[in-house]
């Protein structure tokens, strides 16, 4: 009781208590009662079958010893005396295997209550052919073998094999353990073997029954198994792994009557070897099988794989491209007329005010040197986003100022700093993707503590974030620390709605749950305070909805005057038919859907889930297993819904199965003729695959200039580009991906080519090679492929940081290209009017902006008319 259960019980009240503090109670209890229930069944079905079987065996026991009989062991009697230890030995050790088997089995019941929730709860559910089923052309999409709904694959069958699994373990335990009992039975004496041979026989038929249905299931588990080719059957899965599975699946139907009918009739007692031959003809059965798909592989698919294998070839394309939403790829012409114009740059201004020549890697280091302000402040992670400023859409970096304890003095870190006094992070640091100040560095629209700037944010603690990971407690008597204030501090009292109010019930079971009895000595406790759990966002939604897979990047929001994390959930599946698996998070998946966006309040803790329209068949499982778990993306605050980002992550993801599934001939797949890879660009020494990256563009035949989510292909083995793809985000467009393929006939230069013609150019050259000579270090930024107009811009810009700690990366030139056309000046705007062969912008010495003359929040017109 002390050293299992009890602990056990402090930790259900204590998940119990948070869940409730938080608002998901309902969470909590279903989860656990599912673990529990299962597991109990799953115990209780091995009870059922090992107990009953050994219960038989256990009677024939106690009658053979309830008589007296002599044991012929040794060749003597057991004395009268020792009869009943005898008796009891049996039923005491059949009961302690019985309980030990059960409690495996439970454990492995329990292990698998999502298995088991999600195949009652879906087996309503169907999967839309159309993209997220929006369209009245939706319909009920099944596998192209058996015509089974996709449905069937991701829910029932999964549930299905594990319960046969579990049947055919059980049913040859039954057997091992009873055969063990009867055979001490016949060493002491039985030599009634008629009864032993009906009951072991009707064990085997049970075995073989339950061995016919894993043979039958092993027909659509095809689908959803490596075959030798692919991912799912190809041609010897289905001229000869099938048409077995059917042989032992009917010989093994046949077996269980057989062996039924020998051990009730009498006849497997007289001849035991009967009971083998089912089994035997079983094996034989099997590696015929395997023999024969080796023979049809090597001598009939091998020579004519080409032909053999396209139809199953065509139909896992078209499952893969369903399985990752890449079906609903847009896929355009893209011109790639040649180079950038003077025309080009007034015609698409609007993504030429936004183009970003702040890079998100240098910048980071810059602001923890400029904002951190105090050493105990970080700035765990940074973000692109679009605010509108000024009255336009502006794309800028936004980075929030978490407190992290580990970076305070040693001595500092007493339990009282740990958990009463530094307890949150303090505001946002934010600048334009596009400006500079004089020096280089980022230009600051909102800073410093407390906050100013542009965002008015009237709530700036984070109590909430990435670097949270510690537990504290507020309403202490003292305050919290707030912020700094010349010689003081500034003392902070939390408000939010978060916390588990620590009397009564609550501050013991979290004394005993968190091994303290300092919540009961400390004098600065008040009836008010309360206890912050799980302050780290992707910790806090992982415990709430352990079933969805969380994105790497969380991102923050300023809405309304409050700082938001956004989490991007996925459901994912790996037993999606057809479709082919892909590295993704800490697994693999064949099945992916971006259909739930978290919204976690960086004061209050408050954890919204909200769910995007669509016909994801997981998150409708999950919402019928989980009522109200998921709100509709309509009740998502307007503030907030316009800071949507379709997810890196997935977009990565996509853009992997597109390398080789926008091939959708099977010909040219089968032959690989038009294979593509991710770009690459140089960065710190090396040759990275090209991040995927967010921009402000106006996409071919839009009117605006909205935000894209973009990467760019080339051919396999070759360094020119061939394609570039683009998430939408904005508005009614959001989640639609663009593909525009350039023209097969055209050199169009991908990044690297760039990258060489920017270390070929003498002036750039030995610009670099002078500067890393002189206490300083090049450090080239992201290399951007901007669409501008029909064309392709090349933008990176270049800074120059001090070797050393302290040393703060600062824009120096910015490099833009064309063709094969490169030019490097002091700003943007000097670099393009070089390029376009216009003259420089005036005022453009200065820092690095679109136009120096003009702010970060120019109008278009202005820009244009500085650049020409």
């Amino acid at each position: 009781m002390i050293f299992f259960v009890l602990p056990n019980l402090i930790s259900l009240a204590a998940g119990a208590i948070w869940f409730k503090s938080v608002g998901y109670a309902g969470v909590f209890w279903t989860t656990w009662a599912a673990q529990w229930g299962f597991g109990i069944l799953a115990g209780v079905l091995a009870v059922l079958v090992l107990g009953g079987n050994l219960l038989v065996v256990q009677r024939r026991w106690r009658r053979l010893y309830g008589t007296g009989v002599v044991i012929p062991i040794g060749g003597r009697a057991i004395p009268e005396q020792l009869l009943p230890l005898f008796r009891g030995a049996f039923p005491l050790v059949a009961t302690g295997v019985t309980l030990l088997f059960a409690f495996f089995y439970g454990l492995a019941g329990s292990s698998s209550w999502l298995t088991w929730l999600q195949a009652l709860h879906g087996a309503a559910t169907t999967v839309t052919a159309s993209a997220h089923g929006h369209g009245a052309a939706a319909s009920t999409v099944t596998d192209p073998i058996f015509h089974l709904p996709v449905g069937y694959y991701m829910f029932i069958l999964p549930a299905q094999m594990s319960l046969q699994r579990i049947l055919l373990s059980l049913g040859i335990f039954a057997l091992l353990l009873t055969a063990g009992g009867y055979f001490l039975l016949f060493l002491a004496g039985d030599q009634d073997r008629r009864g032993a041979y009906r009951h072991g026989s009707l064990i085997l038929a049970a075995i073989l029954l339950v061995w016919a249905w894993g043979d039958w299931l092993g027909r659509p588990n095809l689908l959803v198994s490596q075959s030798g080719y692919q991912f799912g059957p190809d041609y010897t899965a289905m001229h000869a792994t099938l048409p077995f599975l059917y042989a032992k699946a009917a010989i093994a139907l046949a077996g269980a009557v057989y062996v039924a009918w020998c051990g009730l009739s009498g006849r497997a007692a007289l001849r035991p070897s009967l009971l083998a031959g089912p089994v035997v003809l079983l094996a034989v059965v099997g590696i015929a099988g395997g023999i024969y798909g080796a023979v049809l592989q090597n001598l009939v698919v091998s020579p004519n794989q080409a032909s053999a294998e396209l139809p199953y070839i065509a139909d896992s394309i078209a499952s893969t491209n369903r399985a990752y939403g890449t079906n609903r790829v847009q896929v355009r012409n893209y011109p790639a007329k040649g180079s950038v114009t003077t025309a080009d740059l007034s015609a698409d201004a609007g993504t030429i005010r936004n183009l970003r020549i702040m890079d998100y890697r240098p910048l980071l280091k810059a602001y923890s040197q400029l904002q951190g302000l105090r050493l105990y402040y970080n700035f765990p992670n940074i973000t692109l986003d679009r605010y509108r400023l000024g009255g336009k859409e502006t794309e800028v970096i936004l980075a929030p100022r978490e407190l992290e304890q580990s970076l305070l003095p040693t001595q500092a870190q007493t339990w009282v700093n740990l958990h009463e006094k530094y307890t949150h992070g303090y505001g946002v640091v934010v600048s334009p993707v596009n400006v500079a100040n004089s020096q280089g560095e980022p230009k600051f629209i909102e800073q410093n503590i407390p906050p100013a700037g542009v965002l008015k944010i009237t709530r700036p603690e984070i109590y909430f974030g990435l670097d949270t990971t510690n537990w504290v407690l507020t309403g202490t008597k003292g305050g919290e620390f707030d912020y700094a204030k010349g010689g003081q501090n500034v003392t902070n009292y939390y408000h939010g709605k978060d916390g588990i109010v620590l009397t009564g019930w609550n501050k013991l079971v979290y004394s005993l749950a968190m091994g303290t009895s300092k919540f009961y000595l400390d004098n600065a406790l008040t009836p008010a305070t309360r206890l912050l759990l799980h302050r780290q966002i992707q910790n806090r939604v992982q415990r709430l909805a352990p079933f969805l897979q969380y994105g790497s990047h969380p991102y923050m929001v300023v809405s309304g005057g409050r700082l938001y994390w956004m989490v991007n959930a996925y459901t994912t599946s790996v037993a999606y038919p057809y479709a082919n698996p892909e590295s993704f998070g800490n697994g693999y998946v064949n099945y992916i859907r971006n259909s739930v966006k978290v919204v976690v309040d960086a004061y209050n803790g408050s954890v919204t889930f909200y769910q995007m329209p669509g016909s994801d068949p997981v998150a409708a499982t999950l919402s019928r297993i989980y009522p109200g778990l998921f709100k509709p993306l309509s009740a998502m605050p307007a503030g907030l819904r316009r800071h949507l980002r379709y997810p890196e992550d997935l977009f990565n993801l996509q853009a992997t199965v597109l390398e080789t599934y926008h091939m959708t001939d099977p010909t040219v797949f089968y032959n690989q003729e038009d294979a593509w890879n991710l770009t690459t660009e140089t960065y710190a020494g090396g040759q990275p695959r090209s991040e995927s990256y967010y921009t402000m563009v106006r996409l071919p035949g839009s009117r605006r200039t909205e935000m894209i989510l973009m990467n760019s292909f080339t051919p396999a083995n070759r360094q020119n580009m061939v394609a570039w793809l683009a998430a939408r985000m904005d508005g009614p467009h959001y989640g639609q991906l663009v593909l525009e393929e350039f023209p097969k006939t055209r050199q169009v230069y991908g990044p690297m080519q760039i990258e060489s013609l920017i270390q070929q150019n003498p002036t750039i050259s030995q610009d670099f090679t002078l500067w890393n000579q002189s206490g300083s270090q090049v450090i080239q930024g992201n290399l951007l492929v901007i669409p501008v107009h029909g064309t392709l811009l090349y933008v990176e810009p270049i800074y120059l940081q001090a070797t050393g700690n302290g040393g703060i990366p600062e824009l120096k030139r910015v490099i833009v290209a064309s063709t094969d056309r490169v030019v490097m000046s002091k700003t943007l705007g000097g670099a393009l009017a070089q390029l376009v062969g216009a003259a420089p912008p005036s005022g453009s010495g200065g820092g690095a902006t679109p136009n120096a003359a003009s702010s970060p929040l120019a109008t278009s017109a202005g820009v244009s008319a500085g650049l020409v």
